[in-house]
């Protein structure tokens, strides 16, 4: 074989049959990567640490929104926990009805609960002592755990070979903008313009993949459902406040709309854990569907 025809089969299998879902997403990410560039420059606002309950407790401050990171914790051990099940069930043959994990299956699942996890710690870190410093630990591991998920799905639905190809850079080009964020604002100028890029095109491709492209071990009523909460999450992390203030309608301080938010991401990213070890003879007819659709 000539070294072009062997470069046209490795690019055939890194980048398989060019489809509309693919430049839909593709054309997403570059729109907002354009708009983003004639944003300008933005630091994070000294107000985003000012949380609304600071209540401490047992001599733990910002009690409630340290301890909620527990969630996060427990997906990422649950997650490790059905990772290695479904890998020891896979060698044993025992359920045939599944579809047996690839290596960078493996890899890219063990990633995003080992990020989960560690999301537990440096976001209770950072409530302990809420500033900048101490958000870079608890962006980090966020981040990276995004990443991790939108490899999976690219495994799990689009090609592992790309899979494969663009795990290391995607995490690289991750850090990089947390790394960047961090230096500017110690520079006195700040810049979060790269991390909430590479975030926002992260989970727009994650959404994107799960409801364009059949599954073949995730189901996407699971994805969707952890999505949903995450959604929520969002949501409550604006009403930190509001969700405050309403307790005083009945008189009571009760929690504030970003522990709520823990909560809700934590249920979502458990929700996800949990589907890895199960059978997944729903997801592989879905995923026959989807090809069967695909070549119709």
């Amino acid at each position: 074989m000539t070294i072009s025809a062997t470069l046209r089969h490795e690019f055939t299998l890194v980048f398989p049959r060019f489809d509309w879902r693919a430049g839909l997403i593709i054309a997403i990410v570059l729109i907002a990567a354009i708009t983003m560039l004639a944003v300008p420059r933005f630091a994070q606002p000294e107000a985003f640490h000012n949380f609304a309950d600071t209540r401490a407790w047992l001599g733990v401050p910002n009690f409630l929104d340290v301890i909620t990171n527990a969630p996060f914790a427990i997906a990422g051990a649950l997650g490790l926990v059905n990772l290695w099940r479904r890998v020891r069930r896979d060698r044993a043959s025992i359920v045939t009805a599944s579809i047996p994990l690839m290596a960078i299956d493996r890899v890219c699942l063990a990633g995003v609960f080992i990020g989960v996890g560690l999301t537990s710690i440096g976001s209770a870190y950072y409530h302990l002592a809420p500033g900048n410093e101490r958000l870079f630990w608890d962006r980090l591991p966020m981040l990276l755990t995004f990443i991790g998920l939108l490899v999976t799905l690219i495994a799990e639905r689009v090609s592992p070979k790309t899979a494969a190809w663009v795990l290391a850079p995607f995490l690289i080009l991750g850090a990089s903008t947390l790394i960047y964020w961090r230096q500017t604002e110690l520079a006195g100028a700040g810049d979060l313009r790269p991390y909430f890029l590479v975030q926002g095109a992260a989970l727009a491709s994650v959404l994107l993949i799960v409801l364009l492209y059949p599954a073949r071990y995730l189901p996407t009523k699971w994805l969707m459902l952890g999505l949903a909460c995450y959604a929520g999450a969002i949501v409550f992390e604006q009403l930190d406040r509001a969700v405050w203030s309403a307790w005083n309608i009945i008189g009571v301080e009760l929690v504030s709309g970003h522990t709520i938010k823990h909560v809700c991401a934590g249920v979502g990213a458990i929700l996800i854990a949990g589907v890895v070890g199960s059978s997944t003879r729903t997801a592989h007819i879905e995923y026959n569907k989807g090809l069967c659709s695909s070549t119709a």
